[in-house]
């Protein structure tokens, strides 16, 4: 899941390898390889960050409900309902698209993006 994104990258002929993560914004990156799985937020500016990582226990091919919740410097983000991971940073993006990208394989069955506060 990517949010706050801005100043995309995706110039014609490079490879999906040379033009990911190639904006500024945050992603949520769910993680499982049949061994380990994990959440991670992430701080994308031409290049990734990890900013945190939580370990969690999601089977393969199960279906999650992934939010991401942003409020100025305030990043939460939950997993199936549960509070997951909770960030606040010191210099935030603080617009953008949201939107998804995969490197595996995934299936977004709704994309919701609302306002906090009116």
């Amino acid at each position: 899941m990517i949010f706050r994104a801005t100043n995309e990258s995706l110039t014609p002929g490079y490879s999906f390898a040379e033009c990911k993560e190639y904006y500024l914004g945050y992603s949520v990156s769910l993680f499982n390889d049949g061994k380990e799985s994990y959440v991670a937020l992430n701080k994308d500016n031409y290049g990734r960050t990890e900013l945190v990582r939580v370990n969690v226990n999601v089977p393969c091919d199960t279906p999650v409900e992934l939010k991401a919740e942003a409020v100025g410097e305030n990043i939460k983000v939950y997993l199936n309902g549960e509070l997951v991971i909770e960030y606040a940073d010191p210099d935030p993006f603080m617009k953008g698209a949201v939107g998804f990208s995969n490197i595996v394989s995934a299936k977004v069955s709704d994309l919701k993006a609302e306002p906090l506060f009116s």
